[in-house]
């Protein structure tokens, strides 16, 4: 075996098989590229590496942590009492996180990536602390879309409070730069067009409920015009 010095990290399914090694490189040369994958493409009968997805901590668990790094979910998990962590090779490497997800049978799975990740996938950082965390649901009970929903609102009145802080800011300071208040503008016109987004989505969805909901009802009317009859004839 041969390549760069550094530390093998193995990379596991939920089953604790190793699927990959990752090099933690001891040169710090390039601190951007200081994890790597261990293959033998280039070699006679070499194959390449695949970036897969890994998994430590108590599987039976119904809740999962998403993260980025096999390093840092094992460390994660270690600390956190054996915490489920699924952990992607990168923020771009999705490849294969649906099956792998789909192999555990949890419930829940909580977004907690660092904020240089957070900000890779989404081009967001809402709360400027070293770590955010985000839900979302597998199992679509109604418990669930409760907390779902709840944290939905929850979310975009933040960023409300937050694009109204900032624009106040602005005002009362008054801010003399001409390029900085134009693109608070297109972001509090992007937060609102994201808003009516969301309205159209669920209007429409809610409009398309009004033909199940008019046969629902006639069903109920049924129903309670038997249910009047049998007591009518019972008390007769």
């Amino acid at each position: 075996m041969s390549g760069p010095n550094g530390v093998l990290i193995p990379v596991r399914n939920k089953d604790e098989m190793i699927q990959g090694l990752k090099i933690r490189l001891d040169s710090e040369n390039a601190p951007e590229r200081k994890y790597r994958w261990l293959s033998s493409r280039g070699m006679p009968n070499g194959t390449r590496s695949y970036s897969w997805v890994h998994i430590t901590g108590n599987t039976a668990s119904r809740r999962a942590f998403l993260t980025e790094g096999p390093l840092k979910g094992d460390v994660a998990s270690f600390l956190s009492n054996d915490a489920l962590l699924v952990s992607i090779g990168g923020v771009n490497a999705l490849g294969g996180l649906r099956d792998a997800i789909q192999t555990l049978g949890v419930r829940e799975i909580v977004e907690a990536m660092d904020m240089e990740a957070i900000r890779t996938l989404s081009g967001l950082n809402r709360s400027g602390t070293p770590l955010m965390v985000n839900s979302f649901y597998i199992i679509d009970d109604e418990k669930q879309r409760g907390k779902m929903t709840e944290e939905f609102y929850a979310a975009v009145k933040k960023e409300i409070a937050e694009y109204q802080e900032r624009a106040d800011y602005f005002i009362q300071s008054g801010c003399q730069s001409p390029a900085v208040m134009e693109r608070w503008v297109l972001k509090i016109q992007g937060l609102e067009e994201k808003k009516r987004h969301y309205e159209k989505v669920l209007r429409r969805e809610l409009d398309g409920l009004d033909d199940e909901f008019a046969t629902l009802k006639f069903l109920a009317q049924e129903l309670q015009a038997r249910s009047r009859n049998i007591r009518f004839q019972k008390a007769a």
